[in-house]
């Protein structure tokens, strides 16, 4: 069994996402603002918050002191916090917060182009999943183009995959499933390591790749 340290986990957090206070940097919106228009539902939530106690050990003895909690954002937040901030200096937040969605669903909508994928009869799933930091926790950009094409292929997995252990692919469906593991690997973040297990980078087209003996390695 590999134990996941937390160094490694930080490290992972530090190499794919930002900090609050690199956020306001990047966007000059204060932090008070950022969680204003994130509680409206104008943008996505942090991502992660780390946080715990800290031990010092010396000659005295031991004392556990609290950190201080650290917040991180996908760096596709800069855009989304610049866009609801511009708005909201003419919109009160509960129309951003529209403006902001019906955006995003024409924009997953012409991303798909059609195409189905697992959700495609539930129009809130996209948009719960952008506001729950789902999206933020998969995607290497967290646009809307990202998220059809991870989706998409998602769906292309599981249609060619089969849960029977005994199950074979033809030739064409090979070639198929493994140009739809590509097309996943093009968009999707690899995880941190101590969330990898759960994700679907693991459980479906790790899986795929192992069950059918794929000449490809994500």
């Amino acid at each position: 069994m590999n134990v996941v340290t937390a160094e490694a986990a930080q490290a992972y957090v530090d190499r794919y996402y930002i900090t609050l206070e690199a956020l306001v940097e990047r966007t000059g919106v204060a932090a008070t603002r950022i969680d204003e228009l994130a509680e409206a539902g104008c943008i996505p939530p942090h991502t992660y918050e780390v946080r715990g106690d800290v031990v010092f050990a010396s000659a005295f003895g031991e004392q556990r002191l609290p950190s201080q909690p650290r917040r991180y954002y996908h760096h596709g937040e800069v855009e989304w916090v610049k866009k609801a901030d511009a708005l909201a200096q003419d919109h009160a937040l509960a129309e951003v917060a529209r403006i902001m969605r019906e955006g995003f669903d024409r924009e997953v909508a012409d991303a798909l182009d059609g195409r189905e994928v697992r959700w495609s009869a539930d129009r809130d799933h996209a948009w719960d999943y952008l506001m729950d930091g789902s999206w933020s926790l998969c995607l290497k950009e967290l646009s809307a183009s990202h998220l059809a094409e991870q989706e998409v292929a998602r769906a292309s997995i599981a249609r060619i995959a089969n849960a029977d252990p005994d199950h074979e692919i033809d030739e064409n469906e090979r070639a198929e499933l493994e140009a739809a593991v590509a097309q996943y690997d093009r968009v999707a973040l690899p995880f941190a390591p101590h969330e990898v297990g759960v994700s679907s980078r693991h459980k479906e087209v790790g899986a795929a790749i192992a069950k059918y003996r794929l000449a490809t390695d994500i």
